[in-house]
C-alpha cells in the first residue's frame, strides 16, 4: 500500500511542477545525444521548472525558460522558436504521470530501455530532474518508458511523444509570411533570371502595366500577382547557414529573382525580394530579403514566375 501511495504521490507532483511552467508560456548545428543524464537521480519531485531536454537518440535539443515567460533554444537564444511546440510537448508530459506500468514488463533490454539514449528531462532551478527514458517503438507506434531509475516500472509513452521528439530544430521555427501584394497596392515587380532575362512591370496611372514603352498583357500580371497572393514558406531548410551552403542550394546563382515595390497596410511603401533556388522535392530553396535563413516554398506556388524568369515577356 505504501507503494502505491508513493507513485501517486510522485504523479500528482508531477502534475503540479507541468501545470506550473505550462500555464506561463540537414543541418548538424543540433547537439548529439552525448549529453545523456544517466545515472543521476531523477525521482525528486520539482516544484518550479525553468529547463527542457530531451533526445531521440541521433539528435539531443535543450530549451531554457526566461523570466518573461518564454522558451528559448539554448544553443541560439536569439533562435525565432515557436512556443506552441514546446507547450505542447509540456502537455503530453504532464499526462504521462497518470501512465499506468506494463504487467509483468520488468526486463528494461526487453523494451530497448537499457541504452538510455532517448530521454526527456526537465530541470528545477535547484538542480533537481524528472527524466523519462524512451527504448524500443510498441505496435501503437509509442515508444516504452520509464521514469527514472528509482520506479524501475516500464510504461508506453503517448502516441504523440514519438513524432514530437523526431522533430529536428527548424520544425520548431516560426516561418515569415509575406505581406499582402494585390493588384491595388502592388506598383512595380522586377524579375531576373539565370539566362540573362531582366524585366520591370510598372503600373500606370490607368491600372495598365508597362515594361519600358511596351504595354504588357494584363493577364500576364494579374497570373503573376495571383501566385505572388498564395505563395507561402513551407518550411526552414537551415537557419544561418554555413559558407558555401546557398551555393548547393541553387541561391548564388539564383533561377529567379523577385523584387516588389508596394504600398504596406498602414501606407509606407516598401520592397519585398526573393530568391529561388534549385529544387527540392515538391519546393524550391528561397531566400527572403536580407534573411540568411533558407527556406522552402512549394514549386506550384513559383510556376508564373520561374517561367516569366526563363522565357521574358
Amino acid at each position: 500500500m505504501k507503494k502505491y501511495r508513493r507513485i501517486s504521490l510522485l504523479a500528482l507532483c508531477l502534475i503540479l511542477l507541468l501545470s506550473t511552467f505550462v500555464g506561463c508560456g540537414g543541418k548538424t548545428n543540433q547537439e548529439t545525444a552525448a549529453d545523456n543524464p544517466t545515472g543521476e537521480n531523477a525521482a525528486s519531485p520539482i516544484t518550479v521548472s525553468d529547463t527542457l531536454s530531451y533526445s531521440n537518440g541521433s539528435t539531443t535539443l535543450h530549451f531554457t525558460y526566461d523570466e518573461s515567460g518564454n522558451w528559448h533554444w539554448r544553443d541560439d537564444p536569439a533562435f525565432p522558436l515557436d512556443q506552441s511546440y514546446i507547450l505542447s510537448i509540456l502537455d503530453t508530459v504532464k499526462t504521462m504521470a497518470a501512465a499506468q506500468p506494463i504487467p509483468d514488463a520488468t526486463d528494461p533490454a526487453a523494451y530497448g530501455l537499457d541504452a538510455k539514449d532517448k530521454y526527456l528531462t526537465t530541470t528545477g532551478k535547484n538542480g533537481e530532474k524528472v527524466t523519462f527514458y524512451f527504448g524500443s517503438t510498441a505496435e501503437s507506434g509509442a515508444y516504452y518508458m520509464m521514469r527514472d531509475d528509482v520506479e524501475g516500472k516500464i510504461y508506453e509513452a503517448p502516441v504523440v511523444l514519438t513524432e514530437q521528439l523526431n522533430r529536428v530544430i527548424f520544425d520548431m521555427m516560426i516561418l515569415p509570411k509575406f505581406p499582402q501584394l494585390t493588384a491595388e497596392n502592388v506598383h512595380s515587380i522586377a524579375v531576373q533570371g539565370a539566362n540573362g532575362v531582366s524585366f520591370t512591370l510598372e503600373k500606370q496611372a490607368d491600372n495598365t502595366w508597362r515594361s519600358g514603352d511596351a504595354t504588357v498583357d494584363s493577364q500576364i500580371v494579374l497570373s503573376l500577382l495571383t501566385e505572388m497572393a498564395s505563395m507561402h514558406v513551407q518550411s526552414a531548410i537551415d537557419y544561418r547557414p554555413s559558407a558555401g551552403v546557398t551555393g548547393l542550394c541553387g541561391l548564388d546563382a539564383p533561377a529567379a529573382v523577385l523584387s516588389v515595390a508596394y504600398v504596406n497596410t498602414v501606407g509606407v511603401d516598401n520592397t519585398m525580394t526573393l530568391r529561388i533556388g534549385g529544387v527540392r522535392g515538391e519546393g524550391h530553396y528561397a531566400l527572403i530579403g536580407e534573411d540568411t535563413t533558407i527556406y522552402l516554398i512549394p514549386s506550384a506556388q513559383l510556376t508564373q514566375l520561374l517561367t516569366l524568369a526563363e522565357q521574358g515577356i
